[in-house]
């Protein structure tokens, strides 16, 4: 897993905005992911979006071994469970670190449309797990 958000990371990182089909970095990308385009690996797809369009996008490897179905980025649903979570929770972190909320804010602040009864929830009770309010509790 740390192999593959590198190599999207850097591949992301490659690609500047406005990037062409024929640019040399898109061989670059397709290097980049040569491992997960080999027959019967499972695979990730890449994609760079700009103003709502999609400047590239590309799927490497298989969406499903047992059936040996490509992945097509316009097609392909990827099943990330519960991956999301550690991303919107730093995303929150970085903007309570820059001020532009605190952790303490109700959840109703940042969500419009939800009920009286969620007051109380706060984006701190939203960004820490179980496990990790047990440690900072035993602190």
């Amino acid at each position: 897993m740390d192999r593959t958000v590198f190599a999207a990371a850097l591949a992301l990182a490659l690609l500047p905005l406005g990037v062409c089909a024929d640019d040399s970095r898109i061989r670059q990308v397709d290097r980049l992911f040569a491992a997960y385009a080999r027959p019967h690996s499972p695979g990730c797809a890449v994609g760079v979006m700009q103003d709502g369009r999609s400047l590239y996008s590309k799927g490497y490897g298989l969406a499903s071994l047992e059936l040996d179905v490509p992945i097509d980025p316009a097609r392909t649903v990827f099943d990330v469970g519960s991956l999301a979570k550690p991303f919107t929770a730093m995303s929150v972190l970085l903007l309570e670190q820059d001020g532009k909320l605190s952790l303490d804010d109700s959840i109703r602040k940042h969500v419009a449309g939800l009920p009286e009864a969620f007051a109380p929830v706060t984006l701190r009770h939203c960004c820490i797990t179980p496990e990790a309010r047990a440690i900072t509790h035993r602190n």
